[in-house]
């Protein structure tokens, strides 16, 4: 996710003189009203070091973990333009072809309907069931990964500089990115060539009923109104037409283990954050029918380090961690065993078919 739109006259940020006035209590939970509990008070942001103090609150009824106070918009946006400084991911992608590698991935593929030849489809039923070689295939991108669809259009909300949609352009989709960075909608049509608009879903006009997908990876835990985004998300995709997304797990083992120094709680960047039970509430809320939700151990193994050095006040946006593959190991097990503590989170969810949006 990168920095928020920033309007055509921004104000300096000298002139929030009084940051207290531009923040906004939310007591209760977005989703089902319960009145909200502390679970983290004074959090600062050891990420890039802005002001403010902020509260993790939670639900008792759905662990919904949520900021408050949150920032205004127009706050926030300036936060983000004066100190955010996540690092905009470029990947290689223009490397000659394999054939051993590339043979398997499309045999993997062939289970998610995409073409392959005889011997790939009967090999491919093999392979997608060994978990290391399924999501190697899916270029690690798990459930987001999309299932083959002849000519299909898609939408990512929040495409940075664009790998994601020149991945899923090899493989016969149609899609569109749009992103709020200027500098990474500039990087993205520079270097994978690929349809990025520049603003936020609200402000770029779309026709309702457009998309077969849409797609967000570590976005919706940024956004102010979650539940509004998806609603519009539900607007632009066809009847029938699917949800893809990726989050940090509220509920995951490091959040459990490190508390209020775990990675995925940065404030005021993380506004949301959903475990398994209030992610399948705000889609049904949304409208979405269908619903699934898994968790993952993926990004386990540098997440232990990095919540360590949060703990011992030795780490920030640009930080190399070494990687702990224990911890990961421990993490990978308890989730096949009993499910709902990875680090990652996704979700996929459907447009009703008779929905007449």
């Amino acid at each position: 996710m990168a920095p928020l739109h920033l309007s055509p006259n921004p104000v300096s940020f000298e002139q929030y003189s009084s940051p207290a006035k531009l923040l906004k209590e939310i007591p209760d939970c977005i989703l089902c009203d319960s009145k909200g509990t502390m679970r983290y008070a004074s959090c600062t942001d050891y990420y890039c070091g802005s002001p403010g103090e902020y509260s993790y609150l939670s639900c008792p009824s759905c662990d919904l973990l949520w900021v408050s106070p949150q920032p205004e918009l127009s706050y926030l946006i300036e936060l983000y333009n004066t100190y955010f400084g996540e690092t905009l991911t470029v990947p290689e992608l223009t490397r000659a072809p394999r054939s051993w590698t590339d043979f398997l991935r499309r045999a993997v593929l062939s289970t998610l309907g995409y073409p392959a030849t005889r011997i790939e489809r009967i090999m491919g039923i093999g392979l997608a069931r060994v978990p290391l070689i399924r999501e190697k295939a899916r270029y690690g991108l798990g459930w987001t990964f999309l299932p083959y669809r002849q000519r299909g259009m898609f939408l990512e909300v929040g495409s940075g500089t664009g790998w994601f949609l020149k991945i899923m352009e090899r493989w016969g989709w149609r899609g569109i990115g749009i992103e709020p960075d200027a500098k990474a909608v500039e990087i993205g049509r520079e270097r994978y060539n690929v349809d990025i608009r520049e603003g936020t879903i609200h402000e770029l006009s779309f026709p309702q009923n457009t998309f077969d997908a849409i797609v967000m990876r570590h976005v919706i835990e940024h956004v102010p109104d979650p539940l509004s985004l998806l609603r519009q998300c539900s607007a632009l995709l066809k009847p029938g037409g699917w949800l893809a997304l990726a989050t940090p797990n509220g509920r995951s083992l490091a959040s459990r283990w490190f508390g209020r120094h775990w990675r995925g709680l940065m404030v005021p960047w993380h506004l949301f954050l959903f475990g398994p039970i209030s992610m399948r509430l705000l889609l049904q809320k949304a409208g979405f029918t269908k619903v699934r939700v898994r968790t993952r151990a993926v990004s386990a193994h540098w997440i232990y380090t990095a919540s360590r050095w949060i703990k011992e006040g030795r780490y920030h946006a640009h930080t190399q961690v070494p990687s702990n593959w224990l911890f990961h190991t421990l993490e990978v097990l308890l989730n096949f065993v009993q499910g709902g503590v990875g680090e990652e989170m996704e979700a996929v969810a459907q447009k009703p078919l008779d929905s007449t949006d």
